[in-house]
């Protein structure tokens, strides 16, 4: 019977949810595959920062964080299951990577505050507390929301610059330069048409 660290070797970094699934379906009951993901052995890790339904957890070894199999899992473990951080990925990444930290609360489609809602801040928070969203300070511009990922090129730099700013100026690229100087991951996200 395959063991929670086989499954992550074989499969890469997944929910707890698709785990305990993948252990019914060798033919353990709810309640052993429930115990077997209850006993971690050394070496993997569960995330924190980030809640997902039904209290699953979003496990990985040790050596697997940091590396594209782990943040290609992450994110489709939120697209799957957490609409909410799903859309503020997407509309962070549809802004070319990059806003305004006051334009977060209207783009990510999170109310500010309203009841059985995730507000946005959370979201931004939480974002922030797993290394997909970091923020960043202009002295003019003020504080500035990024996508913790590669921008290829410094002519997308620019472009992106541009975009949110309206040019290019000595401020927006100490932006760029102290975001870059931030990554502290190799991240390569790749995005489809199909992806969040």
């Amino acid at each position: 019977m395959q063991s929670v660290t086989e499954y992550l070797v074989k499969n890469g970094p997944a929910l707890s949810s698709d785990i305990a699934a993948s252990f019914r379906s060798s033919g353990l009951s709810d309640v052993a595959a429930r115990q077997r993901l209850s006993r971690l052995p050394e070496g993997v890790m569960v995330l924190s920062g980030l809640s997902f339904p039904k209290r699953a957890r979003f496990i990985y070894l040790e050596r697997q964080f940091g590396t594209d199999k782990y943040w290609a899992a992450l994110l489709n473990a939120i697209k799957k299951s957490n609409p909410a951080y799903a859309a503020a990925i997407a509309a962070v990444r549809a802004n070319g990577g990059l806003v305004r930290r006051s334009d977060f609360d209207v783009i990510s489609g999170s109310p500010l505050r309203q009841k059985k809602q995730i507000a946005s801040e959370t979201v931004l928070q939480r974002l922030c507390a797993v290394k997909i969203l970091d923020k960043v300070n202009d002295s003019i511009n003020g504080e500035c929301v990024y996508l913790s990922g590669r921008i290829d090129t410094s002519t997308q730099r620019n472009s992106l610059s541009d975009k949110i700013f309206g040019t290019t100026t000595k401020s927006c690229k100490r932006v760029f330069q102290k975001a870059n100087s931030c990554f502290r991951f190799s991240i390569i996200i790749c995005w489809s048409e199909q992806s969040i």
